[in-house]
């Protein structure tokens, strides 16, 4: 993926300036190693809590979704994370969210299935070797499994490390259980993504809708919560939130949960939760560019005898439409706020 995304003219170069600085030329979609200097990245918060409060982002109970109802949004009913069951209501029904589980210990924190024994997370949150994750397989009942290892995801540019992780099970999950496991979808360029409708899936299983804004590529993000240190270390796909029109926003404690795009009628991983940016209200979600990992990731799983899988037709119109028309109507959302930024 050489070819670099366009300047989006609704993503504000204002985003990236501190009090009483002029506003820079968007530098996100630099070819080659780009730095964001520090004034920029205190913008940008880990949505793991402890950082995020640190730097002056809140958490909040899940993803946010401007107007709408609890039962549309909800993955789950009964009681989440020990009892939880499919919420008859939920919107999003006719697709198999099985695959997407949480951390045992630290339920908030996602992880998504890409073949029987491997899933993918943030690395700021990644359950350790030994630690459990669970998921509701698509028979209704609770399976948990063992981490065995973890491996560090790493940017083609230069090597070094990103927020993303490939997370392997001590066994391969039975057919019987009836876990889920995604594909990606592998298109030409990173152009070809934009504006293309996404799934966004947050803590406690909500679940809603937003848009490819932009890319941010090559650009130096890590560690959180310091200064940079002048190392490209991220690809990151952005979504922006409008209250106006019912998009998801994720919050502090949605690490390592999936953006999916919904291609061939299936659910196909995009994105993984990693920061959004500090200034309140929050309004962009970062996540870890999937696709432009690809052949790091199959290479992890070909070691088990696995394969990535990868979609590559463009998703089609009628899938854009949908999604556009149930955002439109008000079903995709959690529930208006008057500020996005609650301490609970």
């Amino acid at each position: 993926m050489s070819t670099h995304p366009r300047y989006s003219p609704r993503f504000s170069p204002a985003w990236f300036r501190s009090t009483g600085d002029a506003a820079p030329s968007p530098r996100f979609f630099e070819p080659g190693p780009t730095r964001l200097q520090s004034d920029h990245r205190r913008v940008l918060s880990a949505l793991l809590l402890a950082t995020a409060l640190s730097l002056g982002a809140a958490k909040l109970s899940a993803l946010i979704i401007s107007g709408g109802t609890t039962s549309a949004n909800q993955r789950f009913s009964g009681t989440f994370p020990t009892a939880p069951t499919a919420n008859s209501s939920f919107q999003f029904s006719s697709f198999d969210f099985s695959g997407v589980g949480w951390q045992t210990a630290s339920s908030a924190f996602g992880v998504t299935l890409i073949s029987p024994q491997e899933y993918l997370t943030a690395a700021h949150v990644a359950p350790a070797a030994g630690s459990t994750v669970t998921f509701l397989g698509a028979d209704n009942v609770l399976h948990t499994y063992t981490v065995a290892s973890t491996t560090a995801v790493t940017l083609p540019l230069n090597g070094a490390t990103t927020d993303l992780v490939v997370g392997r099970l001590t066994a391969p999950i039975s057919p019987s259980d009836r876990v889920a496991f995604y594909p990606t979808l592998v298109l030409s360029s990173f152009n070809a993504y934009l504006n293309l409708p996404v799934v966004m899936y947050g803590q406690t299983g909500v679940v809603g809708t937003n848009n490819v804004q932009t890319f941010f590529v090559n650009v130096d993000v890590l560690p959180f919560g310091t200064a940079p240190d002048g190392t490209a270390d991220s690809i990151l796909l952005s979504t922006q939130f409008d209250a106006i029109t019912g998009e998801a926003q994720a919050q502090g404690g949605d690490s390592g949960s999936p953006t999916f795009i919904i291609a061939s009628g299936q659910l196909a991983l995009v994105g993984v939760h990693s920061a959004i940016n500090g200034a309140p209200p929050p309004e962009l979600t970062l996540d870890s560019f999937v696709p432009s990992f690809y052949s790091q990731i199959n290479s992890v799983l070909n070691g088990d005898g696995y394969t990535f899988g990868a979609l590559t037709a463009v998703p089609e119109p009628g899938t854009t439409a949908l999604l556009a028309g149930l955002a439109a109507s008000g079903v995709i959302a959690w529930r208006r706020r008057t500020s996005l930024v609650t301490r609970v």
